[in-house]
């Protein structure tokens, strides 16, 4: 390594989680990008050791004094890490914007060291949705976006297109992705599906993490499942559903996308940046709004353009990463 380039501590926690939300998706997908990197080194954490939470809170500054930067992707910077070190990765505004949809921890504990974070030498997010409202929020944050990026995943054996994922249950059905919390609107999305008038017909499948209080009525849970079952999933639905109240940025608008379905989505402002004129949107706050989505997706008609062109690749992901990189010295 060239003597004249700086060196960064690459916070790589949540990479290890057994769980598996966005934040930790990311961090995943970005390690592989830096991991050859002489001028990074990466701080992971094993998910099943006893003292890992100890480790983390006292190791990643006591790494942080023989290092130039800290890049915190899983969590808000340690305030025993200088300000002038921080590289902080905010993937939404939940925790100003909506929060009453999130965890007491998060309101209490990340929220202001969040906060802190953004005077910190860089702030990073993942859509221009989001840097938006933090620059409205701290209009002297260095706010800079690196996408992420949405591979094509090869599917478990195929089912027949609208055929339910139960052996030996042959109804056809629309699928809905992500953790089951407040703001995901997995509730409203189920009263729109029973008031649509096809409930008798089609099933609703969701698939995701179970996170706050139980499945709303009407709903087939299938908890997590591996990439390649949510493909197969995506592809034998009628339709992709993410009904989101607020989000950062939209995995399973993207991966439908790429897999060829039919996505339903709220008419909220990230989606309409990253789904562009590829979906059908719906009000969130509307059960009749829903309905009628419900019943678009089952109906043979097509009613999204065709000519979808993935735009979050690996590839611009890398450059965006690397450009910010190089700006502080750091070579990845």
């Amino acid at each position: 390594m060239d003597k004249t380039e700086r060196t960064l501590l690459f916070d790589a926690r949540s990479a290890g989680s057994l769980r598996m939300t966005g934040w930790e998706r990311y961090t995943r997908s970005l390690v592989g990008l830096v991991v050859e990197s002489e001028s990074i080194v990466l701080r992971a954490t094993d998910p099943t050791g006893p003292g890992r939470f100890v480790g983390d809170l006292l190791g990643i500054p006591a790494a942080s004094r023989k290092l130039d930067f800290v890049h915190f992707l899983s969590y808000p910077p340690s305030p025993a890490v200088p300000l002038s070190k921080t590289i902080y990765t905010l993937y939404d505004m939940t925790w100003w914007s909506y929060p009453e949809t999130a965890t007491r921890l998060g309101r209490n504990y990340y929220r202001p060291l969040a906060e802190r974070a953004m005077s910190g030498r860089l702030v990073l997010t993942i859509s221009e949705t989001v840097q938006s409202e933090i620059l409205a929020r701290w209009p002297g944050a260095n706010v800079r976006i690196v996408n992420p990026f949405v591979e094509p995943q090869l599917p478990a054996p195929a089912l027949p297109r609208g055929a339910a994922p139960t052996v030996g249950h042959d109804r056809p059905y629309i699928l809905a992705v992500g953790s089951q919390e407040p703001r995901k609107n997995f509730v409203r999305l189920s009263e729109g599906y029973l008031r649509s008038g096809v409930a008798g017909d089609i099933d609703l499948v969701v698939v995701g993490r179970a996170a706050w209080g139980a499945a709303p009525a009407g709903v087939q849970y299938l908890g997590r499942v591996s990439d390649g079952e949510l493909a197969r999933l995506i592809a034998g639905s009628l339709g992709v559903f993410v009904p989101s109240l607020y989000e950062g940025f939209g995995y399973p608008v993207i991966e439908a996308l790429v897999a060829g379905a039919e996505v339903f989505c709220s008419d909220i402002p990230v989606f309409r940046e990253v789904g562009a004129e590829h979906v059908t949107y719906f009000d969130p706050t509307s059960i009749e709004s829903i309905a009628a989505a419900v019943r678009a997706a089952t109906s043979s008609r097509k009613v999204v353009s065709s000519g979808f062109v993935n735009p979050f690749t690996r590839e611009r992901t890398r450059q965006q990463l690397k450009e910010i990189y190089e700006e502080i010295g750091v070579r990845l």
